[in-house]
């Protein structure tokens, strides 16, 4: 089990090391394009959600437990690529258990804009 750290320890939730590597890509290529975007979190008490404004000046870290690097599912990624850049921001959930479905709707975005560009900022 990783660890997502926001703002130097002022926030932290556990979080499975493959969802985790996941959304590492993610925040890596929005802050390296310069896009701040919003990622809604469950509450460590249980209760509500929290909304993290995730912008460069804001340190995040992203601790591992194990010692090899999870698969990653670039389809998965360009998800939560497209999720990101939408007004709601990113929302934390694991990942779809089957490739043959898909996410819910409403947390799929439109299928003709996925794909094209996160594939090559993620491999970087």
């Amino acid at each position: 089990m990783g660890r997502f750290i926001y703002n130097t320890g002022e926030f932290s939730i556990p979080i499975d090391d493959r969802p985790l590597a996941h959304f590492r890509i993610v925040f890596m290529t929005k802050l390296r394009r310069g896009e701040p975007f919003m990622f809604q979190v469950p509450d460590p008490t249980g209760v509500g959600t929290r909304s993290l404004w995730v912008d460069p000046a804001v340190p995040v870290t992203f601790a591992f437990s194990g010692a090899r690097t999870p698969a990653l599912d670039m389809e998965w990624i360009d998800e939560l690529m497209h999720e990101a850049s939408s007004a709601n921001g990113l929302t934390f959930a694991l990942e779809p258990a089957r490739r043959g479905e898909s996410l819910p709707k409403g947390r799929r975005g439109d299928p003709a804009l996925r794909g094209a560009s996160t594939s090559a900022h993620a491999r970087a």
